[in-house]
C-alpha cells in the first residue's frame, strides 16, 4: 500500500520526466518549450521568440508540437508510473503559459514503443520505396485513433501532384521571411550545434559546406535572390527535392473536419504516436509541414513577393485533398515514410539538455 509520501510526485520524478519531454519535435529543432516545477505543478510555458516563424500561421505549427507534447506526457506517465490531470492555458498570450500539469504516482506500466522516444528523428534524406505496411497502419489507427483525426495513406502522387510538391517545398526560398526564418536556425559546425544544442546541423537539412557559404550571402544580401537560377542553386534544389519525393515508401496524412486549435493538437498527439510506431517498426519519417501549411498561410498572409502563389496554394490542396480522397475534410499534417538506415551521429539533431529546459520554484 503506498503513503503519501511515496505516492507523491518528486522532483527527480519532474527530471525524469522532462527528460523525455525535450525530445518532443518542434518546428527547425526551436527548442519552444519551457517548465517550470512551481511547488506542486508543472507549468509548460511556450517561449514566442523562438517559435516565431513564417509557416506559424495562427500557432498551427506549435498547436501540433504541443499535441506532440502531449503524446509523450501520455506514454512516459504510464511507462514511468504517474497520473497526470492537465488544464489547457494555450491561448493566455499574457504570459504564454500553455499549460499546467498535477501529478501523483501509480504503478509503472512498461511501454515498449517509450524506448523509442529519445531515437525518434526526422529524416530527411531519400528511402526505399518498400510502402509502409498496411497492418501497421491498422494498428496506429486501433491503438491511437482520435475522434477527431483520420489517417491516410497512399504510396505516390500523380506527377502534377508531384510537381506542385516539390515546388511547394521549396516555398521557403521564394519568400524572404520565409527563408530568413528557417536559416537562422541552421548550426554551420559541430562547435556551433553542441554549444547551442538547438537548431539542425549542415549534414541534417542536405547542405553541402560550400553550399552552406551561399547560404550566408543570401541571407545578408537579399538581391542575391535575383541570381539564384544563374548560381545554379535552384536547379539543384529542385532535383534534390524531387529525388527525396520520388524516394519514399508512403505518404501519410492527419486531416479532420475542421481546424480548431483542439483539433490541431490531437492530430499532433496522434502523428506522435505514429511516428514511434514507424520507428518502432523499422521506418523513418519527415513531416511534410510547408506542404501542410501552405494554403493557410496563402489564404491567411498572401504572398507579396508572388500574388500567383495564393491560387497555386489552393490548388495544391485541392488536388492533395483528392489524392488522399479527403472529401471535404482539412489537412492539418503531412509526412513521408519508409525505410531507411537511422541517422548516424553528425546528421542527428541535438537537444537541450533536462537542467537547461526545467526551472524550479519552491
Amino acid at each position: 500500500m503506498e503513503t503519501e509520501s511515496s505516492s507523491k510526485f518528486a522532483k527527480a520524478d519532474t527530471i525524469d520526466l522532462i527528460d523525455e519531454l525535450r525530445f518532443v519535435p518542434t518546428g527547425d529543432n526551436s527548442q519552444h518549450w519551457e517548465y517550470i516545477w512551481n511547488n506542486d505543478h508543472l507549468e509548460i510555458y511556450l517561449n514566442q521568440d523562438k517559435a516565431e516563424h513564417f509557416f506559424n500561421q495562427n500557432n498551427h505549427s506549435v498547436l501540433l508540437s504541443f499535441g506532440c507534447l502531449l503524446g509523450c506526457l501520455h506514454i512516459s506517465s504510464i511507462d514511468q508510473g504517474f497520473q497526470y490531470q492537465i488544464e489547457y492555458s494555450y491561448r493566455d498570450n499574457s504570459n504564454n503559459l500553455y499549460a499546467r500539469v498535477n501529478f501523483h504516482k501509480s504503478k509503472p506500466q512498461a511501454l515498449d514503443i517509450a524506448k523509442e522516444i529519445p531515437f525518434r528523428e526526422t529524416n530527411r534524406y531519400p528511402y526505399s520505396k518498400e510502402p509502409v505496411s498496411r497492418a501497421l497502419i491498422d494498428d496506429i489507427v486501433s491503438a491511437f485513433g482520435s475522434s477527431k483525426c483520420d489517417l491516410h495513406v497512399i504510396d505516390s502522387f500523380s506527377k502534377p501532384t508531384l510537381k506542385k510538391l516539390i515546388t511547394s517545398e521549396l516555398f521557403l526560398w521564394r519568400v524572404r521571411k520565409a527563408f530568413l526564418d528557417t536559416t537562422k536556425w541552421i548550426r554551420y559546425s559541430n562547435q556551433e550545434k553542441y554549444k547551442s544544442r538547438d537548431g539542425f546541423s549542415l549534414a541534417n537539412i542536405r547542405i553541402s559546406k560550400l553550399e552552406s557559404y551561399a547560404v550566408k550571402l543570401l541571407r545578408k544580401f537579399e538581391f542575391l535572390y535575383y541570381f539564384l537560377p544563374k548560381m545554379g542553386l535552384k536547379v539543384k534544389l529542385r532535383l534534390d527535392q524531387a529525388k527525396t519525393l520520388l524516394n519514399t515508401g508512403s505518404f501519410v496524412c492527419f486531416s479532420a473536419d475542421d481546424h480548431e486549435d483542439t483539433t490541431i493538437i490531437e492530430a499532433g498527439k496522434m502523428a506522435y504516436f505514429a511516428w514511434l510506431k514507424f520507428h518502432q517498426a523499422g521506418y523513418t519519417a519527415q513531416p511534410m509541414t510547408t506542404s501542410s501549411l501552405f494554403n493557410s498561410i496563402a489564404e491567411e498572409k498572401g504572398i507579396p513577393e508572388d500574388p500567383n502563389w495564393q491560387s497555386y496554394a489552393k490548388d495544391l490542396n485541392a488536388e492533395l485533398r483528392k489524392e488522399f480522397q479527403l472529401g471535404d475534410q482539412k489537412i492539418l499534417w503531412m509526412f513521408r515514410v519508409g525505410k531507411a538506415k537511422r541517422l548516424t551521429e553528425n546528421k542527428r539533431t541535438v537537444r537541450k539538455r533536462v537542467l537547461e529546459l526545467i526551472h524550479f520554484k519552491d
